[in-house]
């Protein structure tokens, strides 16, 4: 390892004889290194090998911003090193989409997350969705169609009523990232003890028409008794909660 280190800052490094220390040079040896350790170690020791030598060499960090970026896109691919992309100064959307398609958990490190990038990587993974850093109202719909808990990441911004609405509709949980003060709150605590009882768990006593709420979610889970303050506990809502 360390003789390797050495041979390639002996070749590429700020006192070569080399009048330029071109992108193509630094990206030929980079393949090379690679796919020689492809043939000795477990992915895990030569990924961990490959960065070790990799920021060994500051010249070569520095000459990652090539105006190859399709051939580099298609060895990232390749040789499925998307992390390399945390060492660049200047990307290329081609190359972070390449990236992010291996390892979508990778835009955290894309400096411009483009539409095409969002969409990829909540396709893959919805919970990514809290990295994105300009949301719009489209990629917000996309992530709580896959996971409704991405409410809680969505801005205030683009937590609209008919959003809000949508994310009701899908699951009641979605009841659990709304603000009480928000446009249409009660409708939506309407809506979540409607489908179930354990909604009013994130409804507050002091809410709007919260005695009407507490009967009808009782009506439908006798369970969500638990959630109810002491005295809103009346012989009728035990009665109906024991019928459940």
């Amino acid at each position: 390892m360390c003789k390797l280190i050495i041979l390639v800052n002996k070749y590429i490094s700020p006192d070569s004889d080399s009048d330029e220390i071109t992108t193509s040079l630094c990206l030929d040896v980079i393949i090379i290194i690679y796919e020689y350790l492809h043939q000795r170690f477990t992915y895990n020791t030569k990924l961990n090998i490959f960065f070790a030598l990799f920021n060994s060499s500051e010249i070569m960090r520095k000459n990652m911003m090539s105006e190859r970026s399709d051939w580099l896109a298609e060895q990232i691919s390749y040789l499925r090193i998307p992390h390399i992309i945390k060492y660049y100064s200047t990307q290329y959307d081609n190359v972070c989409m390449a990236a992010v398609k291996i390892n979508p958990y990778l835009i955290k490190y894309v400096h411009n997350q483009t539409r095409d990038i969002c969409e990829e990587v909540i396709h893959q993974k919805s919970d990514i969705f809290r990295y994105i850093r300009k949301q719009d109202l489209n990629l917000c719909y996309r992530a709580i169609v896959k996971d409704i808990n991405m409410l809680e990441y969505v801005t205030n911004k683009n937590k609209t009523y008919k959003l809000c609405l949508f994310a009701m509709s899908k699951n009641w949980k979605a009841l659990k990232y709304m603000d009480s003060n928000m446009k249409g709150y009660n409708r939506f605590v309407s809506i979540a003890v409607y489908k179930n009882g354990n909604a009013l768990q994130y409804v507050n006593s002091d809410t709007e028409n919260y005695e009407t709420h507490v009967f009808n979610g009782i009506s439908n889970n006798g369970e969500s008794l638990q959630y109810i303050e002491e005295k809103y506990k009346t012989q009728d809502i035990y009665w109906r909660a024991l019928k459940q």
